[in-house]
């Protein structure tokens, strides 16, 4: 059932990855550099949209939808496994990820969307966004 459902939304979301090329080649410029930069951009996005296709699904697989453990386990190594490694193979990297999931998890939700919103690359980053975006609401004792 959930492989079913896991198809579907693949097969939508890459027609609607190959309409995006479609429009960036019908207004593509005359420029041939400006074109490859179009192009780029949507298979950026194209690639963050997979990211974070991959990412819900993993968050959001429960036991009640597989029929035994074993089911169930295996999806979720498969999802965990399709986001991580279409980021990068680099065990740092996934750890540093990881990492930054985890100290987002525990912001106040506002300051957790707003970093969110802003990407970090690493926990540094994560930390600074934090720290600016709690500054103003922060309460000094003397």
């Amino acid at each position: 059932m959930a492989g079913i459902e896991e198809q579907d939304t693949t097969m939508e979301h890459s027609h609607l990855t190959e309409m995006e090329s479609q429009e960036a080649l019908i207004q593509a410029p005359a420029n041939p550099q400006q074109m490859l930069q179009q192009l780029e951009s949507y298979h950026k996005k194209a690639v963050l949209q997979w990211l974070e296709l991959y990412h819900q699904r993993f968050r959001s697989l429960t036991l009640s939808e597989f029929d035994n453990l074993f089911a169930f386990a295996q999806q979720l190594q498969d999802s965990c496994e399709k986001r991580l490694l279409a980021v990068d193979c680099d065990p740092q990297r996934i750890v540093a990820l990881a990492v930054i999931e985890q100290f987002l998890k525990q912001l106040p939700e506002g300051t957790f969307d707003w970093v969110k919103h802003h990407q970090p690359a690493t926990i540094n980053e994560a930390i600074q966004l934090a720290v600016t975006h709690l500054t103003p609401f922060a309460v000094f004792h003397p």
